[in-house]
């Protein structure tokens, strides 16, 4: 008998956009076809998602968005507040929709690991904690296949394609200086703007950290997540802006922020991970398996988010002095 396999699909590139930034252009038209770009590219996942064969697919779908939804809110002064609350709104809206199940995938993908760091008294309970993750992941995968491919999800999609291709400029509901639509102008605002933000949040955190009162030192979590999309942003910004700025700077400076990113990420997904599996926990017998396996996993995490916690402290101060002064050397 022969059996036929589909072939699995690849991943989409990226299109080129034909014209390129430059110090002295304006800066708001070439920004629409970049964002139109980037949620045509978002929808190339849609088919990957939908038959399910690559995590990636949906994974690269969400950084899109976030991508769209960060950097209109970065240079959210070239455009009307209509259109940036229209667009944003309704990105949100396909966001929210596949969060469920991008947080699944992450915690199966994590399966192997589990199941190495306990011991095998827990096994049977780890084991049925996946059973039941993936009955979960089985669900939203249904919710999120129904909505890709729902009259609505279109309509919606095209609806935003059409307000990605209308004329801004003459949208824009109040005036501006027309230096600050300009490339370089823009990209040195909405880049200070990033790096400030940056800056700030790290001190805040290194200052929480020389007091000594319970209450800073459990408070600095959110701080921490703040720091993370902080980073994401300026990340954004000089990856959109990428054709204004020194090569070598840049490549640097992306390094850095990469670096104390995957440090962030660490923190935030030990943190999300505990915070998930205590209310997993909550529902189930203390002398059951599971209770039993998650708890072993709960004080593992623990341990995890201290450690992460303690590499973000002795990476900051010279994140911090390094992000700087290769800031002042970034632009041609």
């Amino acid at each position: 008998m022969n059996v036929t396999t589909r072939d699995t699909l690849k991943l989409p590139k990226r299109q080129s956009l034909t014209i390129k930034l430059q110090p002295d252009l304006p800066l708001l038209p070439l920004f629409q076809r970049y964002l139109l770009n980037e949620f045509q590219y978002a929808r190339q996942h849609e088919v990957g998602i939908i038959r399910d064969d690559n995590l990636e697919f949906l994974h690269q779908y969400r950084v899109s968005l976030r991508r769209i939804r960060s950097l209109m809110k970065q240079l959210k002064y070239l455009y009307s507040n209509k259109i940036y609350s229209a667009i944003t709104a309704q990105i949100k809206t396909m966001m929210i929709t596949t969060n469920q199940l991008r947080d699944l995938d992450v915690y199966l993908l994590k399966m192997d690991d589990y199941f190495d760091c306990l011991e095998h008294i827990h096994h049977q309970g780890l084991a049925r904690f996946f059973d039941d993750l993936q009955d979960a992941r089985k669900n939203s995968f249904k919710v999120v296949k129904r909505r890709l491919k729902s009259d609505d999800y279109k309509q919606q999609s095209l609806h935003l394609e059409d307000i990605l291709s209308q004329d801004w400029e003459r949208q824009k509901e109040k005036a501006e200086s027309a230096e600050k639509h300009l490339c370089q102008a823009a990209a040195q605002k909405v880049i200070d703007q990033a790096t400030q933000a940056v800056k700030q949040h790290t001190n805040l955190i290194i200052s929480v950290h020389t007091r000594t009162d319970a209450k800073s030192k459990n408070s600095d979590d959110s701080q921490i997540h703040r720091l993370r999309i902080a980073c994401k942003r300026l990340r954004y910004n000089l990856e959109y802006f990428t054709p204004l700025m020194k090569k070598g700077m840049l490549k640097e400076q992306l390094v850095l922020l990469k670096s104390l990113q995957t440090t962030l990420g660490d923190f935030n997904d030990a943190s999300v991970q505990h915070q998930f599996l205590l209310t997993y926990r909550a529902n189930k017998k203390p002398s059951s398996h599971r209770y039993r396996a998650i708890s072993a996993l709960i004080e593992i995490t623990e341990q995890q988010h201290k450690h992460s916690r303690k590499r973000i402290l002795k990476q900051l101060a010279g994140f911090q002095l390094t992000l700087l002064e290769q800031h002042s050397a970034l632009f041609r």
